[in-house]
């Protein structure tokens, strides 16, 4: 299985560029957080929020990470960098 933390990490920091790559990554993201009892809270997962992130700027929409406190992306950042 495929490491959701790692695979945001080279999206993110990696410039990923292919919309139709990053949105399958964020599929299997999802999958992988629920699988691991976090139900439908998968959409608050530090790694599932990074890709959506990264597909909202990749699509022209707006980007989660600039409403939030720069504590609250750096809290992401840090949880995906210790998991990856």
């Amino acid at each position: 299985m495929r490491n959701r933390f790692a695979d945001a990490d080279n999206i993110w920091n990696g410039g990923a560029s292919n919309p139709r790559g990053v949105a399958r990554a964020l599929v299997d993201a999802i999958d992988q957080a629920c699988e691991e009892g976090n139900g439908s809270k998968g959409a608050r997962d530090p790694a599932v929020q990074m890709i959506i992130d990264h597909l909202c700027f990749l699509v022209g929409l707006p980007q989660p990470s600039l409403d939030m406190s720069p504590e609250q992306w750096d809290m992401i950042m840090e949880a995906v960098e210790k998991r990856k």
